[in-house]
């Protein structure tokens, strides 16, 4: 599978999020130099780093060299292409965890789950287990945003991480292939993006291109480029002036997605 920044990071913004990487990964001693790694775990690494504050919150009790050393090894290993090392290794001791942990901000992981965790995934067959823990975690999330929303009250905070979450929950539904959950999934996130502040048409358009994903991912690529066309004339008509530009180069990105599909054989 591509590297999924190569299309959608400009190289710009990559070098300046490398540039924001600390050296706290050198310290207490275990070597680690994030540009020995994947554009992935670059990126993902300079958002971790672009927290400011204490490097781990008083309530970790885990030792950041035991942290970083489950960190470095999905690296090396996802870097180098090997995905059911990058896999096993996660599941072994704490690393999961220990790596959710070291990322430090929701941002860095929900990149996580999009980016390399995704590649890992889409590259082997997991197990019902697994989507069924991870459906779990970002339930949780979910909820937990919602909770902070309902709190707001008329200031009407939305957590700023609520469409990474929404993007992260949508990858682990389209990779486990459940056409069903999918089609639920739809009414979450445009309500997700609605409520922080998209407007309508890229709400539906933040929907679509997980329809097209999905679509295309099983063999519905036909399909998916039907919608996309279809809602071209939806954005000509109904799309104001200021988006208008935008939201037609996404829909070229989409028709591109749909036209040159790649293939998930569903589990039985």
């Amino acid at each position: 599978m591509k590297h999924l920044l190569s299309k959608v990071l400009p190289a710009a913004l990559l070098a300046a999020a490398v540039a924001l990487m600390s050296l706290a990964g050198c310290s207490r001693g275990l070597k680690y130099d994030p540009m020995d790694y994947s554009p992935e775990i670059q990126f993902i690494d300079s958002l971790r780093n672009s927290t400011g504050g204490p490097e781990y919150p008083d309530n970790v009790k885990v030792p950041a060299d035991s942290l970083l050393r489950s960190w470095v090894g999905f690296a090396e290993r996802f870097s180098a292409g090997d995905y059911a090392g990058a896999y096993d290794f996660t599941q072994e001791d704490n690393n999961f965890s220990n790596i959710i942990i070291y990322l430090r901000n929701t941002t860095a992981q929900y990149v996580f789950f999009t980016s390399a965790w995704s590649d890992v995934i889409f590259n082997m067959k997991a197990s019902e287990d697994f989507y069924r823990e991870m459906d779990d975690l970002l339930n949780f999330n979910l909820a937990m945003v919602k909770t902070v929303i309902a709190m707001g009250g008329e200031d009407g905070y939305v957590p700023p991480h609520y469409t990474d979450l929404l993007r992260s929950m949508g990858m682990i539904y389209r990779l486990a292939g459940d056409r069903s959950v999918m089609e639920g999934f739809c009414d979450e996130i445009y309500n997700g993006y609605m409520a922080c502040g998209y407007g309508d048409i890229p709400s539906r358009l933040a929907v679509l291109y997980y329809r097209v994903q999905f679509l295309s991912d099983y063999g519905e690529a036909d399909v998916a480029l039907q919608e996309v066309r279809a809602f071209k004339d939806v954005v000509l008509n109904e799309c104001p002036p200021d988006e208008l530009a935008s939201s037609l180069e996404v829909l070229v990105q989409l028709e591109d997605l749909a036209s040159n599909p790649r293939t998930i054989e569903r589990s039985e």
